[in-house]
């Protein structure tokens, strides 16, 4: 196995945090990879050479837990467990299931009955689930239960390592004569599509360390020490940052941030009712209908009352006369009535 030529002096040997970076190994060293600038500083001895990493996060990965070298379980671990229940890495070592931590503690999960893997170099996981090919197959395995899940064979060029994006197996591969391409497994079918990459990226190598962050797969080639990063969405477009890493056995996965957590929203008081202003003063209001004159003082006429005359004596004398004389015409007048009839 060939060695680590350049690793940065470590940042920290009391567990770090990864986010951000990759959990990468080598023969026998674990560190973390920068996947912005292939900085990459050193953690420590792993104690068994680690093939086909996935991240699993946190309450996923199960198993019983020895460390690298040691039969007890790890104080704080539990049977089922296998220590921290941290988001961490989970690959194949010596035939078995370990865990790799942010720290580079490495923590033996044990075998999974039915599956081979011995024979597996390239993982990548799905929660709970890795993804390893080996032999012409690709095994699924479910880390929490140490289960086997399903086998498959498949016809693909050769990958030294893969990793999950949007339900695709994406690697490099650099076998043969031409350039290095991008191949895309179904793991439903095992079936793989292949495209040729842009001419700067190395060929001839072995991209035997792969991860993803969002869209953008990263490859680190054994041979040149090269990172390469692929835009799945237009790979033209393929960055290639040197590294100075170079060893005979690499393999990564990336660690996510976590989660930001989702801010409790504070009380707000609640506002007065806003005052309504006064209408602004308009144009006074004509009526159309003009007003009626006022009424002119009604002033009632004066009764003329008559000037009363003095009283004239009464002269008896001539009363009696003329009553006589009013009673002779009435019977003069029914006198000739009566004859008026009779002729």
């Amino acid at each position: 196995m060939g060695a680590v030529l350049a690793l940065a002096a470590p940042a920290s040997t009391t567990g770090p945090d990864c986010a951000g970076r990759a959990l990468f190994v080598t023969a026998d060293r674990v560190g973390l990879l920068d996947p912005g600038t292939g900085a990459l500083s050193d953690l420590g001895p792993t104690g068994t050479r680690i093939n086909a990493l996935g991240f699993v996060p946190a309450h996923e990965a199960g198993g019983a837990g020895r460390p690298a070298g040691g039969d007890a379980v790890p104080e704080g671990g539990t049977e089922n467990g296998g220590g921290s229940r941290a988001a961490h890495a989970v690959g194949v070592g010596g035939g078995q299931l370990v865990r790799v931590d942010p720290s580079g503690a490495v923590t033996r999960l044990g075998p999974v009955p039915g599956a081979d893997l011995a024979t597996v170099y390239a993982g990548a996981s799905a929660g709970p689930l890795l993804y390893l090919l080996g032999a012409g197959t690709l095994t699924v395995v479910d880390t929490g239960r140490r289960a086997l899940v399903s086998r498959r064979p498949v016809d693909i060029p050769y990958l030294g390592d893969w990793e999950l994006v949007s339900g695709r197996l994406y690697g490099v591969s650099a076998e043969g004569v031409g350039p290095a391409r991008l191949v895309a497994v179904d793991p439903g079918t095992g079936r793989a599509t292949v495209r040729a990459l842009p001419e700067r990226v190395p060929a001839g190598g072995n991209y035997g360390a792969a991860f993803a962050v969002g869209r953008v797969l990263h490859v680190l080639d054994n041979v040149s020490g090269a990172l390469v990063r692929v835009p799945l969405d237009d790979p033209d477009l393929v960055v290639v940052v040197p590294t100075g890493v170079r060893a005979a056995s690499v393999d990564a996965a990336y660690c996510p941030a976590p989660p930001a957590p989702v801010p409790t929203p504070a009380a707000s008081p609640v506002p007065p009712p806003a005052s309504r202003p006064a209408p602004a003063a308009g144009p006074p209001t004509v009526d159309p209908t003009p007003p009626a004159p006022p009424e002119e003082p009604r002033f009632e006429e004066p009764v003329l009352l008559p000037t009363p005359t003095a009283e004239r004596p009464v002269d008896d004398g001539a009363a009696i006369w003329w009553g006589m004389a009013a009673v002779l015409v009435v019977m003069v007048v029914a006198s000739v009535g009566a004859v008026l009839r009779a002729g």
